[in-house]
């Protein structure tokens, strides 16, 4: 009986089968009729192959990169002690508004020159006076834990 199933490059996420670049082995109807014609995964050839190789170097050069530059970033924000914002209040120690992600990436811009991202800091609302914890997620193994205390602007 003849051999009814090939192996295929995946273009494109697919359901149960994996990401973009995985080699995957599926019946040779179901690539011809589906897999090809809506340009989900195409044959296997060498030239693919080696460029496959090239853009897997390439993505662990720039993770490298990355890890690497994070890393620099977290020495840098570990050496402030804390975070001090200033903020008007009322008698009633509450703060006029909030502090929120915008607040803290300018204060760090502001001490090190260091530009983060909203979807980086983590915190807890913010309304009154006093120390919190803010939650940094630099890279998606590497955290850091940082101290923020609001203080009335009047001291």
């Amino acid at each position: 009986m003849a051999n009814k199933k090939i192996n295929v490059i995946l273009n494109k996420k697919l359901k149960n089968f994996g990401e973009p670049g995985n080699i995957i082995e599926v019946t040779k109807g179901y690539a011809r009729n589906y897999l090809f014609p809506n340009q989900i995964a195409e044959p296997i050839t060498a030239r693919k192959l080696r460029y496959l190789e090239y853009l897997k170097l390439m993505r662990i050069q720039n993770d490298n990169i990355k890890k690497n530059e994070a890393k620099e970033i977290k020495e840098s924000l570990t050496s402030i002690d804390k975070l001090i914002i200033k903020r008007k209040v009322s008698t009633n120690n509450n703060i006029f508004g909030s502090i929120t992600q915008k607040d803290i990436i300018e204060k760090i811009k502001e001490l090190t020159n260091i530009q983060l991202d909203k979807d980086q800091i983590k915190l807890t609302e913010i309304k009154k006076i006093g120390i919190y914890i803010v939650y940094l997620k630099l890279l998606e193994d590497l955290n850091l834990e940082m101290t923020l205390q609001v203080i009335p602007e009047t001291i």
